[in-house]
């Protein structure tokens, strides 16, 4: 009886142990790499487009940013995004090249075998409390 019960408690601890170690990271799901293209909607300019150009090793994900408005070319910007991806989800910093600019934090999903981001974006560091939302496709 006491070889069961030793076995069977032995048996609880491996399950129970999971794999150990890690960094609570996954890895990615999807593969970011070329040009992506869409729209946003900025909370404090409006309606827009977007451009980025991403690439990626491991999960490690840069690339550069560029951003157009219609109702407000002063708004339009350019920069660059340095991020990484946990499975699915893209989070990032975007710096604008123009010193003046808020950077943001960017957080996204992405989608069809990483052809599709969805995500939004929030200026920190900044006296301006801006954001809005995005969706881009290559």
């Amino acid at each position: 009886m006491k070889l069961g019960v030793f076995a069977s408690l032995c048996l609880v601890l491996v399950a129970c142990s999971g794999g150990g170690g890690g960094n609570g990271s996954t890895p990615p799901t999807q593969t970011l790499s070329g040009t992506y293209s869409g729209s946003l909607s900025d909370n404090q300019v409006g309606s827009g487009t977007v451009t980025l150009t991403l690439s990626q090793s491991g999960s490690s994900v840069s690339g550069q940013f560029a951003d157009a408005f219609a109702n407000d070319s002063a708004a339009n910007n350019s920069g660059s995004f340095a991020g990484s991806i946990n499975g699915s989800t893209l989070k990032g910093t975007v710096t604008p090249s123009d010193p003046e600019s808020c950077p943001f934090k960017v957080t996204a999903t992405v989608s069809g075998a990483g052809s599709t981001l969805s995500g939004s974006y929030a200026a920190f560091n900044c006296s301006v409390a801006d954001g809005g939302t995005f969706t881009a496709s290559n």
